[in-house]
């Protein structure tokens, strides 16, 4: 994660990954998918919050129809 140039949001997400590889983990050692589900929630919220932004960035006009996020720069390296 790119902290100097995302800042807190990725700090953030970078302790939020940390938390999932751990879960993940701990469910492959346990055997016990169940503990898959804060994984699953999280990953949910993570691209539904990722949907918005970029829905809002087209709208305001940030971001054309065609051009991906990628492209735009929105993804830290």
């Amino acid at each position: 994660m790119d902290t100097e140039r995302g800042g807190d949001v990725a700090s953030s997400l970078g302790r939020l990954y940390g938390f999932m590889t751990d879960q993940i983990t701990q469910a492959n050692f346990a055997n016990d998918p169940s503990l898959l589900e804060p994984v699953k929630k999280t990953l949910e919220t993570l691209r539904e919050g990722w949907h918005e932004a970029i829905e809002k960035l087209r709208q305001e006009g940030r971001l054309s129809e065609y051009e991906t996020p990628q492209s735009a720069g929105l993804l830290v390296r």
